[in-house]
């Protein structure tokens, strides 16, 4: 039995409803994507949305048994994706900084606190892999795409950078941890365990019904899967839903404005990376060593004792949840970097 008790059960139901939530970029709002989520019915797969980090859309995964010739370290994610990112952040206005210089500096301070420790312990498990053609593919993509057609940042070409690697039957779970299912399935959260399954799918065009799965990226509509529009698709009000995070606005998918530090938000508008939304006004992060608070976020890591300081990765001592990577502490110690849904069962 899965380890769904005490703060491990409050966690991971954050990282839930975080999942669910346009404004948290993966990832949350630091250098990094949003992910959005499942549709609010048993048994869904989690849609997955832009973090630097990373959201994801069809990912090129290779089969576990295969031998990838053209793999990076894991370890080397955050130097080699500021290339990737910062230029389309600077010049898609996704970030609250003043320049690509000033992007660079917060993506690998935020990249390496927050997001790198999770990819690494997929990686280390044989979950995940990073594509050195994946992370190439994204950086053409994001420098030629039209900022209003590229929601999240490892939507389209992106969603190459970490093929997964689980086969049928393994288990996801909601953010990063959506990504590990390999090519072919897609990640099926329960909505009683807040963790899922990868599940084989079938594709748009093919029949579909209670044994055929369309996956998060397509629907069953009169038993046969249909994809879902993306930014700047037609749309229409009794057709297939618009991807995650975009809505269907006057005949076209179209995806939620982004809001700079001062600007209102809320359901009408998301924070830029580095700034939070408070009170309905974007405020901008601290980032780690500087003063933070209730009306004043970190735009890494928490607020320790007024302070913002890097997360805790597993077997660190911990109060909170909030306090380590995982987002889970358990009897003192911040669990596995991977989540609560990675836990031994």
């Amino acid at each position: 039995m899965r380890h769904t008790i005490g703060s491990c059960l409050l966690t991971l139901a954050a990282l839930f409803a975080a999942a669910c939530d346009d404004d948290a970029p993966i990832a949350d709002a630091g250098p990094l994507p949003d992910l959005t989520a499942p549709d609010a019915q048993p048994d869904v797969a989690p849609d997955r949305g832009a973090d630097p980090i990373p959201d994801a859309g069809p990912a090129d995964a290779t089969p576990p048994d295969a031998a990838p010739t053209d793999d990076v370290p894991a370890t080397d994610y955050c130097e080699r994706a500021v290339d990737v990112f910062c230029p389309y952040y600077v010049r898609c206005g996704r970030m609250a900084v003043a320049d690509e210089a000033e992007c660079r500096a917060v993506f690998v301070e935020s990249c390496n606190a927050k997001y790198e420790p999770i990819y690494a312990a997929h990686a280390r498990a044989g979950e995940l892999r990073l594509s050195a053609a994946g992370l190439d593919a994204c950086r053409d993509h994001l420098a030629a795409v039209d900022c209003a057609a590229h929601d999240f940042d490892l939507d389209g070409p992106c969603g190459a950078v970490w093929p997964g690697q689980v086969a049928a039957g393994g288990t996801c779970g909601p953010g990063i941890g959506s990504f590990v299912c390999a090519e072919g399935t897609d990640c099926r959260i329960s909505l009683e365990t807040f963790c899922g399954t990868c599940d084989p799918i079938v594709r748009p065009g093919d029949p579909c019904g209670d044994d055929a799965w369309c996956g998060s990226a397509a629907e069953c509509r009169e038993g046969v899967c249909v994809a879902r529009p993306t930014a700047g698709q037609p749309c229409a009000e009794d057709g297939a839903r618009c991807a995650a995070g975009s809505q269907c606005r006057d005949g076209a998918c179209a995806i939620r404005p982004w809001a700079g530090p001062g600007e209102a938000c809320g359901q009408g508008a998301r924070c830029r990376y580095k700034s939070d939304c408070v009170g309905g006004i974007c405020v901008e992060g601290a980032l780690l060593g500087a003063a933070c608070g209730p009306e004043q976020p970190c735009a890494t890591g928490w607020c320790d004792g007024g302070v913002c300081a890097a997360p805790k990765v597993v077997g660190s001592a911990c109060a909170a949840a909030a306090e380590c990577v995982s987002g889970g502490c358990l009897d003192g110690l911040c669990i596995d970097d991977r989540g609560p849904c990675f836990l031994p069962q």
